[in-house]
């Protein structure tokens, strides 16, 4: 019994010690900035992810669910991509299901603390709202992109 609890506790120490920077270090955000064309109008549309670790934010792709998103009609070239340990009030407040004047899609992983939110700028409240209802349409016609049992997606 004894031996069983001395390999559980250096399991777990080896555990800790091996993914100490996911576990405790605070969250990082990957902002992602992707020009994408609607109605033959070339706009900007940020994904903000947060995601645990610096290391994880470098060297994992940015979520797949939003690269599945762009090619549902969608035109998109990325521009830019930043990880950071901070991200302006206006997106922490998105990622915390904060209302904003345009509609934005946001997402929250049902298996982690791992969320992320898409909003497009240049465009009215009614195109904002519209085109969050295209994606979430979109969304829920994509099996891989609609298994609530791992994403909860959600207009805001």
């Amino acid at each position: 019994m004894r031996t069983l609890l001395l390999f559980s506790a250096l399991c777990g120490a080896g555990y800790c010690f091996y993914y100490k920077q996911e576990l405790f270090s605070p969250p990082v955000f990957r902002e992602t900035r992707i020009t994408t064309y609607v109605a033959g109008r070339e706009l900007n549309l940020v994904t903000v992810e947060e995601i645990n670790g610096m290391g994880r934010c470098e060297n994992e792709p940015p979520l797949k669910q939003f690269a599945d998103l762009c090619h549902h009609g969608m035109q998109c070239s990325t521009t830019s991509v930043e990880c950071k340990t901070s991200v302006s009030p206006r997106y922490l407040s998105m990622l915390n299901l904060g209302q904003q004047s345009n509609k934005y899609l946001h997402v929250q992983s049902v298996t982690s603390d791992r969320r992320a939110i898409y909003t497009l700028w240049g465009v009215n409240s009614d195109e904002a709202s519209t085109q969050c209802q295209n994606w979430l349409s979109n969304i829920y016609q994509d099996q891989k992109l609609r298994d609530g049992d791992r994403f909860h997606w959600q207009c805001i």
